[in-house]
């Protein structure tokens, strides 16, 4: 895959304007060189109809120092705007400092 770490999908939609893929899930994305410690959600998009072309855009949401995993997602309107569903260890990017979270 793209990241140096291990990459495990949640969940897949597409935009049924653009026809466009978007993934969420959890990734191990590098620190450097060398996988995070703790997963993060990722979230990716594509085209299918480049998927030749590695046409993959995607991006980690997260720091990697804590456990947070994303399950599920929705694309809500014309203008790609998404609803991402997971969850979060105390302090995480979504949760409270002291209690896991849903989000």
């Amino acid at each position: 895959g793209p990241n140096v770490g291990a990459l495990y999908a949640g969940g897949l939609t597409t935009d049924p304007v653009t026809s466009e893929l978007f993934a969420t899930g959890l990734t191990y994305d590098d620190n450097g060189s060398v996988p995070t410690p703790q997963s993060s959600c990722f979230l990716a998009k594509f085209d299918p109809s480049q998927l030749e072309n590695d046409a993959l855009q995607a991006s980690r949401i997260g720091s990697g120092q804590i456990v947070e995993a994303c399950h599920a997602l929705a694309v809500v309107n014309a203008d790609q705007d998404f609803v991402i569903a997971g969850n979060s260890d105390p302090g995480g990017m979504y949760g409270y400092p002291e209690v896991a979270t849903g989000f």
